[in-house]
């Protein structure tokens, strides 16, 4: 706890922050850290690159200034064959000719519109690693990709259409893109709403939100808590339900009018399903950004149309956890008040509410979170902050007007129960 390999993993707080607002950073810090991820812009410092395919016309580009371990060669085109191996001499990079079938790189280099080579190059990823499509033409079909390799080893794909394989390499943006479109697809569910808050919460706000999500019934308390929020700070915000439209294709139809016919500059998935992550692929725009924050078991193959990634400069992002730094950082949001995770909060308990508490979080019970409170001298059952009117309703009183957890909420709370 002392000295861990990040240091003091003891975090210090304000006396005067919230016992929820504070709980609440750990599962925040994951979501605040799929925002917050840097991905490489050359090939791994010390690393192994593939280079595998044509070749044919290809440069080296800004790649002659950076300095692998190791690059494998595996081209058709002497020309370029050639090229790299004058750079490597100069670099004092090692050249191994022809690929092992068994070793995994840092970075791929997918020369040539082959959907079937990109295939055979996704698992040998190293975990970190990238995969860069230099496309000569348009890839001739959809590529199966490990989905959930591309969640939880922290992968990225890139490419270019042009001649530079390095033109691949630029900083991927992360961030929602300010007064861009973003749509949250699962925005009903714990997470779906935190990713909500925090569009809406965050500086370079979008200036458009579609929220989607299977069931209205779900839906109705994310209208309640968000509707009023959002006419506040001047962003556009629609709710939509797939049980509320006539099939799946008029959804996805309704989903692309409401990007204005524009498509979205951001789209997070927060529906674990292979369907939802090739549905977003259908309605970005340019350079948009998939924030694939579901959980996919590794070995989930979706079939992803990967033109627009060297095209049109689409990015596919994906992270799992969270660091100890994340910790500290969602902590100084909190404090600076720039994200009230409070607003997290759907029902609390004290300590004989901790059974009840994780069968509603196994059921879904309920859109938000569940605290607990294990310090109170006085019992107090699961209640949802819908139902805390009738159980302590001098604390109800002090809920916002949307109805969401408040410190002073809290604080009434402790005193009543303590």
């Amino acid at each position: 706890m002392l000295n861990g390999d990040h240091g003091n993993y003891l975090i210090p707080v304000k006396p005067e922050d919230g016992y929820a607002e504070v709980a609440l950073c750990e599962p925040w810090a994951c979501v605040e850290a799929s925002y917050t991820v840097v991905y490489r812009t050359q090939w791994q410092e010390g690393g192994g690159v593939w280079l595998v395919g044509d070749g044919h016309d290809v440069s080296l580009g800004a790649a002659v200034d950076w300095r692998p371990a190791k690059v494998v060669l595996d081209v058709t085109d002497s020309a370029f064959a050639a090229q790299v191996r004058t750079w490597a001499a100069d670099a004092g990079v090692e050249i191994q000719e022809g690929d092992d079938g068994v070793a995994r790189y840092d970075d791929i280099v997918v020369l040539g519109a082959d959907a079937a080579l990109c295939e055979r190059a996704f698992p040998r990823m190293a975990n970190g690693a990238i995969l860069n499509l230099v496309l000569d033409r348009p890839l001739e079909r959809a590529v199966a990709v490990d989905i959930g390799r591309m969640h939880y080893d922290h992968l990225l794909v890139v490419g270019t259409d042009t001649q530079d394989l390095a033109a691949s390499y630029t900083p991927v943006r992360t961030q929602l893109k300010a007064g861009g479109r973003c749509w949250i697809l699962g925005a009903a569910g714990p997470m779906g709403q935190m990713h909500l808050l925090r569009a809406l919460s965050m500086p370079g706000k979008p200036a458009k939100v579609v929220a989607t999500n299977l069931h209205t019934v779900r839906m109705k308390p994310v209208r309640k808590q968000f509707a009023r929020q959002a006419a506040e700070l001047g962003v556009e915000i629609v709710f939509l339900s797939r049980d509320a439209i006539t099939d799946e294709e008029a959804f996805l139809q309704q989903k692309w009018t409401e990007s204005d016919g524009q498509g979205y500059d951001d789209v997070v998935v927060m529906a674990p399903t292979t369907e939802a992550v090739q549905q977003a692929a259908l309605v970005v725009a340019d350079n948009a950004v998939i924030n694939v924050f579901a959980g996919l078991a590794r070995g989930t193959l979706v079939e992803l149309d990967l033109n627009p990634v060297a095209q049109r400069g689409v990015r596919y992002t994906g992270t799992s956890g969270s660091s100890i730094e994340d910790l500290r950082h969602m902590r100084d949001l909190v404090e600076s008040k720039q994200l009230p995770t409070n607003h997290s909060v759907a029902a609390i308990a004290g300590l004989e509410g901790v059974g009840d508490g994780l069968r509603a979080v196994a059921e879904g019970q309920f859109a938000g979170k569940v605290v607990i409170y294990p310090n109170l001298n006085r019992p107090l059952p699961l209640t949802p902050l819908t139902q805390l009117e009738t159980v302590l309703p001098q604390v109800a009183a002090k809920l916002d007007a949307d109805g969401m957890w408040t410190r002073a909420a809290e604080n009434g709370l402790l005193r009543v129960m303590l």
